[in-house]
């Protein structure tokens, strides 16, 4: 058994002072929900979205602590969903259908998560670890997600839970969302994403003997930069900017020539100086294009 995570990599998401965020016009936001019966445990609610950055944010994070009524709780949780424009949360597979028919009757509908919450912690902790999300400053949520526990079972199967007599619940709907709006979102920490930045920063613009071609990736990665730098986060905020059926086109252009003559894939000042070479050639940084 040993932590999960530390605590410096934890605060270093957070944004201090910030307890809630309030809705925004135009702002597609995700929910998740940790329910319980009301006697031992938290009922918690998890709402984020996707900054123009990339990172995830947590807004909200309405916390329901025991003794409390079940049909409430929903009820509070389904107005909120209601204000941030949410109708479907997600949710852990609590009380079987329950949960479930209880949004329902509120005008939201509820899916169950398909991971446990060890899976959920397990997806977080390279968001955290990179700084791709924004936590609020909450204290219980941030001593419960630094409490976290890893152990190996006897299968060899990782795990994450909270320690003995401990909980999890802010940290479980946190997780839950956060992973949510980073799958939605995409991310750069993909495997495929990171061979390719790997590969391309290394000089290697074509597959080496026996790797296989890589499919477009429908966001691409910051090239020519070392991964975690600020300018290779700076390049991330700049592609994440440019539109998304503008990044790679379902039918691939003529070729195009950069302003040192090459032609896309096959020029390494474009790389050094930020730019990605592709289908469509963006500069990084100062986001004009060539």
């Amino acid at each position: 058994m040993a932590a999960f995570i530390d605590r410096p990599s934890v605060e270093a998401c957070v944004e201090r002072g910030c307890r809630e965020r309030g809705p925004l016009l135009g702002v597609a936001y995700q929910a998740f929900v940790d329910m319980s019966g009301g006697r031992v445990d938290s009922s918690v609610l998890a709402v984020a979205h996707a900054g123009a950055d990339g990172r995830g944010v947590l807004d909200v994070l309405r916390e329901r602590v025991p003794p409390f009524s079940p049909d409430i709780a929903t009820e509070e949780f389904a107005a909120t969903c209601k204000i941030y424009g949410i109708s479907r949360v997600v949710g852990d597979q609590y009380a079987g259908s329950y949960p479930g028919d209880a949004f329902l009757r509120h005008g939201i509908s509820y899916d169950p998560a398909e991971k446990p919450r060890s899976g959920l912690y397990l997806d977080l902790l390279p968001l955290v670890n990179s700084s791709r999300i924004v936590l609020l400053d909450n204290g219980r949520l941030i001593n419960q997600l630094c409490a976290l526990e890893r152990r190996i079972e006897r299968s060899g199967r990782e795990s994450v839970n909270h320690p003995d007599r401990g909980h999890d619940d802010l940290i479980n709907a946190a997780a839950g969302v956060l992973t949510m709006v980073a799958a939605a979102a995409g991310g750069p920490m993909r495997a495929r994403g990171i061979w390719e930045l790997a590969r391309r920063a290394a000089g290697l613009l074509s597959p080496a003997p026996g790797e296989p071609e890589l499919e477009p990736d429908p966001l691409p990665v910051a090239t020519g930069f070392a991964p975690g730098s600020t300018e290779w986060q700076a390049a991330h905020t700049a592609m994440l900017a440019v539109p998304p059926a503008q990044r790679w086109p379902p039918a691939a252009p003529a070729p195009q020539r950069c302003q040192h003559g090459a032609t896309p894939g096959g020029c390494r000042q474009c790389l050094r100086q930020g730019r990605y070479v592709g289908h469509a050639i963006v500069t990084a940084i100062s986001g004009g294009s060539t």
